[in-house]
């Protein structure tokens, strides 16, 4: 399965503040409904809704989810969310989203806290290590340990280190007994050409990472070339 790529530094790319980019649902829909167009390879759309985690807001909540299934036809639309103090909060406005993802983690146990706090028929959670360990010290392999515990449907590795390490991290929860998430970044602290990040998707594929998207500076170019 093929995700699509960074929402926010897509915007950022257009011009828009990062301290903007929460409301940019209600505020510019035609850019958000631009970056969903863009990802056209992808088998689901993530909604721009990966700020909320900070500032919970149905409308917006709303608006997002309306502006991905408009763009997404048949495909199913996802909710990402941040590490934020109010996640949990968050999600249970995006009941509407097919699947609820907890990205950029770094510490497991907030994740699992967060978990354990809502209610969706599907949620997917990625954590973001460095150095090959979570913020709490848990390496990916007792990541997977704790998570296959909990109602997750998938997990797996996002930014992090960059390209090559979060591939490593991801492939490391293979055979956890969940498909594994991979989504390296491109553009923070690295810089990863489509031709780079489409090799690391096939590495990726080869080792059994069955869900392969993209987080900070991954493009629509990168994925063209991951797609079959």
């Amino acid at each position: 399965m093929i995700l699509d790529g960074a929402m926010g530094t897509a915007l950022i790319a257009r011009g828009f503040d990062p301290a903007s980019l929460v409301e940019l649902p209600l505020r510019a829909p035609e850019a958000i409904l631009e970056v969903h167009r863009s990802f056209s390879m992808s088998d689901a759309l993530t909604a721009a809704t990966f700020g909320l985690s900070w500032a919970p807001n149905r409308d917006v909540a709303d608006a997002a989810i309306q502006l991905a299934r408009e763009v997404a036809g048949d495909r199913p639309v996802i909710a990402s969310l941040a590490p934020g103090a109010h996640a949990a909060e968050a999600a249970s406005s995006l009941r509407q989203a097919d699947i609820l993802l907890f990205e950029t983690f770094t510490r497991v146990a907030d994740l699992e806290t967060v978990l354990h706090a809502v209610a969706h028929p599907r949620v997917w959670a990625t954590v973001s290590f460095h150095k090959g360990k979570s913020a709490d010290g848990y390496t990916p392999g007792e990541t997977a340990a704790r998570l296959v515990t909990t109602q997750v449907e998938a997990f797996g590795a996002n930014c992090g280190d960059g390209l090559r390490e979060t591939a490593a991290n991801a492939i490391a929860m293979v055979g956890a007994g969940r498909p594994v998430i991979a989504q390296p970044n491109a553009g923070v602290g690295t810089t990863a050409s489509p031709e780079a990040f489409a090799a690391t998707a096939a590495s990726l594929r080869d080792a059994g990472v069955a869900i392969i998207g993209g987080c900070c500076g991954v493009t629509a170019a990168h994925l063209a070339l991951v797609a079959p």
